[in-house]
């Protein structure tokens, strides 16, 4: 039998409790019918909060002692509040463990019955209700649940609840339960402000508030119509922005693989009669080399041709495959299989320092090739810049246009409100208008009530005090933000 689910996110402990723990715009506590915590090892409210604010607080360091990276995306706060509100109907039959329990319901609802909870009842209303305050931030390792269609979540929950007690209040929510699983979108209607709420209540022509909301029904409809048209524009612009990026990117790299490899061909077509040119010629040695071995004295030259006698006078040498030590030129002249070696080994270095010449000649293209790439890649990569930070501004201005049609909007709604109050107020005269007494009435300055001799100095201060107890009073109180309020 839920009536109403509110849900409100937030950063400040301090500021909801107050707001939880007394009674409005005072320091009273008379509308707190009870208190209640859970996973807290205190049962005192006060204590609560400020342990929850504490937990908040340290969220960075319970993330490192689990191993966790401090920061991330920043999400909607560690606060969360939430409200569950029965029909006036059950009163009478609502105790206080069922409100407890259907409060443990919706927690588990939102997968946060683990963190630290304060559930504050309040009698200050026909109907009752709970408030509940959760500490988002886990006590284990510092992390954000996810929030994900939280509201679905509790308006799911909702429903369930009110089958199990036997009446639906609520009928709106079944409808639209049904139409979301059917696929449509459908998105429940936003809660009044107050301002709003107090100027309706103060007319009386029930015609012409009904004419008034149906107009400006109409006209926030046009506006998220609007609104959701220009998010899916803009979800596309990005969609073709970021593959256009892509499809550039490569491109080029396309472009300079297929401008490398023909380059690299180039190269290979140019080395191809060197290659040639250095088989033909070893294999010449091989064949002279092998006719010399068959010869009495042609294993000699074989042997001279073999050693590097450079290098056993101590002169400096390059290394062509040639021994350079008396202990191999020894080894050459007992072996024949030792002098084939000689003559292998010169020709793999012939081939090695061929080959050398030929892959510098490839990497100076290849770097040639990448360098211009990384050049069309740095001039994309500055075009996808100028269009994101064209499309952002953009973006930003018809945002900026939303906004202020949405702004105009709630301008218009509170001075056609304050038409239809001043038509109220003049139709039934002032007498009748409690509000209109009460603004009647002077403000009595504290000075006033002071002697005229000897008094300006005490009435200053008198007013300097008054000043400063209203400044305490209105920073300390706890206001709800609400994004929709000019809706």
């Amino acid at each position: 039998m839920i009536d109403r689910v509110h849900t409100k996110y937030g950063q400040s402990f301090k500021g909801c409790a107050t707001y939880l723990l007394h009674d409005k715009n005072a320091t009273t506590r008379q509308r707190v019918a009870w208190t209640s915590t859970r996973n807290l090892a205190t049962e005192n409210p006060d204590a609560a909060w400020r342990v929850m604010a504490v937990t908040a607080k340290d969220q960075d360091r319970l993330k490192r002692e689990a191993g966790i990276r401090p920061g991330g995306k920043p999400g909607k706060g560690p606060v969360l509040h939430l409200t569950l509100s029965w029909h006036a109907e059950g009163a009478k039959d609502l105790s206080k463990e069922e409100m407890l329990r259907a409060a443990y319901g919706a927690i588990r609802a939102v997968k946060l019955d683990d963190r630290k909870t304060l559930i504050v009842c309040h009698d200050d209303e026909p109907q009752p209700h709970v408030h509940i305050l959760v500490n988002r931030v886990s006590p284990e390792d510092g992390r954000l649940p996810k929030d994900f269609n939280d509201y679905r979540k509790l308006s799911r929950w909702a429903k369930k609840y009110e089958k199990e007690r036997g009446k639906i209040y609520c009928d709106q929510r079944v409808i639209n339960e049904k139409a979301r699983e059917r696929g449509e979108y459908v998105k429940a209607e936003g809660n009044k402000t107050r301002h709003l709420v107090e100027m309706q209540q103060a007319v009386n022509d029930n015609n012409a508030k009904k004419q008034l909301e149906e107009q400006h029904r109409q006209k926030a409809h046009a506006i998220k119509e609007r609104e959701r048209q220009q998010q899916q524009r803009h979800a596309k612009q990005w969609a073709e922005l970021e593959v256009g990026h892509r499809q550039r990117v490569a491109e080029i790299r396309e472009r300079a693989k297929h401008a490398i490899g023909q380059e690299l061909m180039q190269v290979r077509n140019r080395f191809r009669p060197s290659w040639g040119e250095l088989y033909y010629q070893q294999q010449a040695e091989i064949r002279y080399f092998e006719l010399e071995e068959e010869r009495a004295i042609g294993w000699m030259r074989n042997v001279v041709r073999s050693i590097d006698f450079r290098s056993f006078i101590g002169l400096a040498s390059r290394d062509d495959g040639r021994v350079k030590t008396i202990s191999q030129a020894f080894e050459l002249m007992v072996s024949t299989g030792a002098r084939r070696k000689a003559l292998e080994r010169q020709h793999a270095l012939q081939d090695k320092e061929l080959e050398k010449q030929q892959k510098a000649e490839e990497r100076s293209i290849v770097e040639r090739m990448r360098a211009s790439q990384n050049r069309q890649l740095l001039v994309n990569r500055q075009r996808f810049q100028r269009d994101r930070n064209d499309l952002l501004l953009i973006r930003d201005l018809e945002k900026a246009r939303i906004r202020a049609d949405w702004l105009e909007k709630g301008r218009q709604m509170r001075r056609e409100w304050e038409r239809l109050k001043q038509l109220e107020r003049d139709r039934n005269g002032p007498k009748n208008d409690r509000n209109v007494r009460h603004m009647e009435q002077p403000r009595t300055n504290p000075s006033v009530l002071l002697p005229k001799e000897g008094a300006d100095q005490a009435a200053k201060q008198i007013d300097e005090y008054r000043d400063r107890f209203q400044e305490r009073r209105e920073r300390g109180r706890f206001h709800e933000r609400d994004d929709d309020r000019d809706r």
